[in-house]
């Protein structure tokens, strides 16, 4: 508990505002085009060139020096250290600039899924406030084809559930995007991972004895109500 309470306790660096504009307008789509140019439409050293702002990689917790003392003992550490450091590297078996250029021609035509694309109002919705959390960046489409290694994928709306403050099971729509679709290749960025350089997953089990358990306890406590409690490594730290 000291250790979690030096961590809570410990001071946040303060980010800089990004070189990118995040809002949903021509003018931000025309800035941000700007920005890429400015480090030769190399996306990677325009994202390194954010480390103190919002866009740093693990920007959203504490430097991994101050986290260490909690995590140092879990088999997974030196890999989220890693993440923290240098961002979520996913390794992609290699696909010609022939066959990418073709795939990308079809996406650019193809557009997104119908649940996204027959919902207009709610994909733009949906779409500014990915933007004004910063998890897309808006640029024109005359200028996708440009950015070197670029790759597409369709979105969709995915209606699911949630719970209000008031403990109440409400709809709400998530925005996706489908990695799995395969263009006119047969690729997709998913079955392109090469599996063999994935993390492997010791629990993977943990969901099936979870349940049983919530099971056994409705047998010997029929009457009472079961709490679980669910908690993210970003709220936390």
């Amino acid at each position: 508990m000291e250790v979690i309470e030096k961590i809570v306790k410990s001071s946040c660096f303060k980010r800089k505002k990004p070189e990118f504009e995040f809002s949903l307008t021509a003018e931000a789509a025309a800035k941000n085009w700007l920005v890429l140019k400015k480090y030769k439409l190399n996306v990677k050293d325009a994202l390194e060139a954010q480390k103190s702002t919002p866009l740093g990689y693990g920007s959203e917790f504490r430097s991994p020096s101050v986290l260490e003392p909690l995590f140092s003992q879990h088999p997974n550490w030196s890999h989220l250290k890693d993440i923290l450091h240098h961002g979520s590297v996913w390794h992609l078996e290699d696909i010609d600039e022939e066959t990418r250029m073709l795939d990308l021609e079809e996406a650019l035509e193809f557009g997104n899924h119908k649940g996204a694309s027959e919902q207009p109002e709610l994909l733009t919705e949906l779409t500014v406030k990915d933007v004004d959390y910063g998890f897309a960046l808006p640029l024109k489409r005359s200028t996708i084809k440009l950015i070197p290694g670029v790759c597409m994928a369709p979105v969709n709306i995915s209606p699911q559930y949630t719970i209000n403050e008031f403990g109440e099971i409400v709809p709400k729509d998530r925005l996706t995007h489908d990695q799995s679709y395969e263009w006119g290749s047969g690729t997709s960025v998913n079955n392109r991972v090469k599996e063999e350089t994935l993390l492997t997953c010791p629990f993977a089990h943990s969901l099936r004895r979870f349940i049983n358990y919530v099971v056994a306890l409705r047998r010997k406590y029929p009457n009472c109500r079961i709490y679980c409690c669910k908690v993210d490594y970003k709220s936390a730290f």
